[in-house]
């Protein structure tokens, strides 16, 4: 009988079962849009009643970077920005005990996407114990280590800005050192940008653009008060950058990260940004500005672009003097002339290379031969210069 029912011609109980169904259909959907929802939320904004309220941040962790280029941790030739981030932290920990120049030659050799695992690695032979989870950093774990109990900096990797549709990330290892749950915002520190807030809704946005498996080290011994290993504060050791400072710096990473990628193009938008910006004169340091023009000049003469590259290069040259000179907050970068030749000590070599492969495939054949001369002069131990300027005497023979 009820199959007889069911299937009565007037349609007014399937009308009756297709609006039940409907119901159902609305119910269910708003419980799994509700629970999405809930759970993306979570990821990022969890506040429980144990760590809402929380405002804390570690002001003593050392700062390893770009802009560090005073006492024993200043920046060197070969540091990596990941391995800046493993300085930091154990230098916080472990104050003037650890091996930097062994840190930075790990770093140096190694692939970025794998430095996660070289930190874990490093740390086991050090015998410093670590938590590796993987995972969105959340407000509750991040209370869960920052508060005047703990005091624990996190590891993770974050982007520098969000990429261009279709466009890699460059996502340094970034520290997490601070927290403010009733002002939604953190505060995070990486080699490139120093110390700088963020919203979470920022740092969710950062994250969400991610290409790689979201993670984040805990390092943690269990012997050591990090509130009194360090003196240092933070504040002390270079002031905050200011939005355009810092924008400026992230076009400069990700454009010297994309230069080193499969689509060096893509590098030359981000290099235009930074050399447009007003930072670029008034806040970069002069060796930076040289090093920069160098890098950008080559990428657009390693994509065939001579022509493009000439006037960049020529700018570098224009400012390749005086570089040992401090500049504004900052100290000589003498680190980067410490090979240069008796009488060279405030020039690069580099631009000069560089403007000497861009003259040679100019055509321009004497003054490649001056450029590869004067990086020679600068730098004698230099062995490009000199196998090209064999090349060039034999060409010029024939």
């Amino acid at each position: 009988m009820f199959k007889q029912t069911e299937n009565r011609s007037d349609g007014k109980l399937a009308s009756k079962n297709t609006l039940v169904t409907f119901g159902i259909i609305f119910l269910v959907t708003l419980l799994v849009t509700t629970t999405a929802g809930s759970l993306i939320y979570n990821q990022y904004f969890s506040d429980t009643d144990e760590f809402y309220g929380v405002s804390y941040e570690i002001t003593t962790i050392p700062y390893v970077g770009i802009f560090n280029n005073q006492g024993p941790l200043r920046q060197s030739f070969s540091r990596t920005a990941n391995g800046a981030i493993l300085i930091s932290v154990l230098e916080y920990w472990f104050p003037n005990a650890n091996d930097i120049e062994v840190i930075d030659g790990v770093f140096a050799t190694a692939n970025e996407s794998s430095d996660f695992g070289i930190i874990e690695a490093y740390l086991e032979i050090e015998d410093v114990r670590f938590e590796s989870q993987t995972d969105f950093l959340r407000t509750d774990q991040i209370g869960k280590y920052l508060n005047d109990e703990r005091s624990i900096p996190l590891i993770t990797n974050l982007p520098v800005m969000v990429p261009a549709e279709g466009e890699s990330t460059y996502e340094p290892l970034t520290l997490v050192v601070g927290l403010d749950t009733e002002a939604n915002t953190i505060v995070v520190q990486n080699y490139w940008l120093g110390r700088h807030t963020l919203t979470l809704e920022e740092y969710r946005t950062l994250q969400e653009s991610s290409f790689s498996p979201h993670e984040f080290l805990v390092v943690t011994p269990t012997t050591i008060d990090p509130l009194v290993t360090s003196v240092t504060n933070f504040s002390d050791q270079y002031p905050i950058l200011t939005n355009d400072n810092r924008s400026m710096f992230a076009n400069y990473a990700k454009a010297d990260a994309l230069k080193r990628s499969s689509e060096p193009a893509t590098a030359i938008p981000y290099y235009q940004e930074a050399y447009a910006s007003d930072s670029f004169t008034t806040f970069m340091p002069p060796a930076m500005r040289v090093n920069m023009l160098s890098r950008y000049a080559q990428t657009l003469f390693q994509l065939g672009r001579f022509e493009d590259a000439q006037p960049v290069i020529e700018e570098a040259l224009r400012l390749n003097n005086n570089l040992a000179e401090p500049f504004s907050i900052f100290a000589s970068y003498d680190y980067l002339l410490n090979n240069n030749a008796p009488g060279y000590r405030d020039q690069l070599s580099l631009p000069h290379i560089i403007a000497g492969d861009i003259y040679r495939l100019l055509g321009l054949s004497a003054a490649a031969i001056e450029q590869y001369e004067t990086a020679l002069d600068i730098f004698p131990g230099h062995v490009g210069p000199r196998v090209m300027l064999e090349r060039l005497a034999e060409e010029n023979s024939q």
